[in-house]
């Protein structure tokens, strides 16, 4: 052997080593970088919340101007144009979760609209109040009371055509929905 060969030798064993070592500073990534660091993002855990509710009874009252009745028994009642109902159910809210929001709607048990099945003439309106009478929209979280309301009013200027209607209340039901917070 001679000693070009053997610095050949030595200069392609010199180049395999240094690539070889610019191989293992790279470590697969491309990159030079020898300093680095990590933490924990910081938050430990969050859950869901939920949404209950416990209905109670109904309770009517006759709110016609001049005929005023604390209670009524919706049952044997007839409404005639000019006549006022109002129905009152309380309903205990046991609520967890930050930014809830709900809708309360009153449907006729089968998701329809109330109103719909009411004879010509009357108007249905629907609200959930506070114990003041107040709207509410929101909810706290833990446990409150609320009621839904219920409104039957006979237009004064109702013609025949809703004489001797039914109006099946039976089925009517409050529905609670959570709604998406707004960013109002």
């Amino acid at each position: 052997m001679t000693t070009g060969t053997a610095t050949k030798r030595s200069a392609v064993k010199g180049t395999i080593a240094a690539a070889a070592g610019v191989v293992v500073l790279l470590g697969g990534a491309g990159s030079f970088a020898l300093w680095n660091a990590q933490g924990d993002f910081g938050a430990s855990s969050t859950g869901t919340g939920h949404l209950k509710a416990t209905f109670g009874d109904t309770t009517w009252s006759d709110e016609t101007p001049g005929h005023e009745k604390d209670t009524v028994d919706i049952g044997t009642f007839k409404l005639v144009p000019g006549d006022v109902l109002a129905g009152r159910t309380e309903i205990t809210v046991d609520a967890v979760g930050d930014n809830l929001q709900l809708a309360a709607s009153i449907t006729d048990g089968d998701g329809t609209d109330l109103a719909a099945a009411l004879p010509s003439g009357v108007s249905v309106h629907t609200r959930l109040v506070d114990a003041a009478g107040d709207p509410v929209t929101e909810v706290q979280t833990g446990e409150s009371t609320v009621y839904a309301e219920v409104g039957l009013q006979y237009d004064v200027n109702a013609d025949n055509t809703g004489m001797d209607q039914e109006i099946d209340l039976s089925g009517v039901q409050v529905d609670l929905q959570q709604v998406a917070p707004s960013a109002d």
